[in-house]
């Protein structure tokens, strides 16, 4: 499902829409430049702008963690 970014408040800021055939997020990591970096079960991970634009996706084999 989508990842919700949210205020300290509790307001909705974003939705990150996840690619076709990715369901439960499972880590998220954010760098300073704005890119966040979802990890999804069974190996898939996602990058996303600050802004929602998703920048690339991919399937793994491995187990991330």
């Amino acid at each position: 499902g989508p990842v919700l970014v949210h205020t300290t408040f509790g307001d909705l800021l974003r939705s990150l829409e996840a690619p076709n055939g990715f369901t439960s997020p499972e880590n998220i990591a954010m760098s300073r430049e704005g890119v966040i970096v979802v990890n999804y079960e069974r190996g898939n991970i996602a990058a996303f702008t600050i802004n929602g634009k998703r920048l690339r996706h991919e399937s793994h084999n491995d187990n991330l963690q």
